[in-house]
This record gives C-alpha cells, structure tokens and sequence, in this order.
C-alpha cells in the first residue's frame, strides 16, 4: 500500500472490530481469534515497535504490545501526538536499532474515534515535518484497524 511493503498477523477470519480485514491487505491469520495473540505474534516477528498514540499514557492492548515488547527483548518506541519532535524520535530510532520490519501499533479505531472527535483530529498521528529517514527499506507490519496508512503518508509512502 501506498508503496511501502507491508504484511504482518491478523486474528483468524482477518476479524476486526469493524468486521472482516479486506484481503488486499497481505496479512496472515493466527490460528485464534484473540486480539492479543496477533498483538504478541506482530512484535515478536519485527524488529523493533512503534506505538502511536493520541494520549501521553498507554492503556489496554497497546501497554500490553509495550510489555510484549520488553517479554521479546525488541525495542519499542511510544509516540503520542502533540510531541512536536515525533519524526526525528522515529527516525533516530529506526537509525539506532537498525531497523528493517517495524510493527506499527496503537489504538484501535474504536478506541480513538471519540477523542478524535473532541480533538478535531482526523488521524491518529501526523507529523509537521518528517526528516530524511534512514535508506532502510522497510516493512510495515500494521493492520487497518490499528493505524491508518494516512498517518505515515508524510514520508511519501
């Protein structure tokens, strides 16, 4: 999508909170239907997890992808919107761990919809100015229920 190679894991039956994951999306199914196996299976297969968030504190799903982080010894990066430094956090850290396959994780679209509406916000995440990054390609191992494809489309994806 939008260039940038993407795949990752999906619950069984690609299930989603909004129904299933259309199949354009190349992800491959957990044998469960259970949320937090496909959380544990994306951080465990990646180099390194970035976790995007509106709020500054984790909550749910996305403080158990940051303990599965720690449980799997992979570095994980939390970026929340209104850190004004966020792209040049995410692009020293992909520089610094070398990374090639990063999980992209956060909220889920349910979960983030009514801030957004108090916000005004129509995507999780947005940077104002994305340096360079790093010449490593990489893969983005995400689903569309997590982040939306629009909140990396300022590097250019």
């Amino acid at each position: 999508m939008h260039g940038v190679p993407c795949g990752g894991w999906c619950p069984k039956g690609r299930k989603a909170e909004d129904g299933p994951i259309d199949l354009k999306y190349p992800l491959k199914e957990t044998p469960s239907e259970s949320y937090i196996q496909r959380t544990e299976w994306n951080v465990r297969d990646s180099d390194a997890t970035i976790l995007l968030s509106i709020e500054p504190t984790l909550t749910g799903g996305s403080l158990r992808t940051l303990e599965f982080a720690g449980e799997h010894k992979k570095p994980c990066q939390h970026l929340y919107a209104g850190d004004v430094s966020g792209a040049d956090k995410l692009k020293a850290f992909i520089d610094e761990h070398g990374v090639k396959v990063l999980n992209v994780a956060g909220p889920r679209a349910g979960e983030i919809a009514p801030r957004n509406a108090q916000t005004g916000q129509n995507s999780l995440f947005s940077f104002n100015s994305v340096p360079q990054t790093s010449q490593a390609r990489l893969l983005l191992v995400f689903t569309p229920t997590s982040v939306s494809y629009e909140d990396f489309s300022r590097f250019g994806c």
